[in-house]
């Protein structure tokens, strides 16, 4: 299934603000794709305040590093991404019904042949 971290940490990594985070699911994800230099992940307030320090000594995030983060997270991927998926597993669906004798609803097929269209 696909699952994409929250949108605000990305907003800002793109912006070029790396990011401090409580150890959340989806940013702890993040951290562990971008690298510990962009999403910093504190246990404690120790830690919080170490990483805080950390960011306000490294240089600024790099155009290149922010238009990569930009590109791979940006809606129209993500949503492309999705609707690709979905049609994998309508098509899949489809052609075990067909396997099994099963012939799709028209309705059906039209609304999928305009949506693609609309792609």
């Amino acid at each position: 299934m696909l699952s994409k971290p929250t949108r605000p940490p990305l907003e800002y990594l793109a912006a070029g603000i790396r990011v401090v985070s409580s150890d959340l699911p989806d940013v702890a994800s993040l951290s562990r794709e971008l690298g510990s230099d962009l999403v910093w992940i504190y246990d404690d307030h120790a830690t919080l305040i170490e990483g805080i320090r950390e960011l306000i000594r490294m240089e600024p995030v790099s155009e290149d590093v922010r238009s990569a983060i930009y590109e791979r997270y940006s809606w129209d991927r993500l949503v492309r991404e999705w609707v690709a998926h979905v049609e994998e597993e309508m098509n899949s669906r489809v052609a075990k019904g067909f396997r099994e004798g099963h012939t799709p609803n028209d309705d059906v097929v039209a609304a999928v042949t305009t949506r693609r269209r609309q792609l």
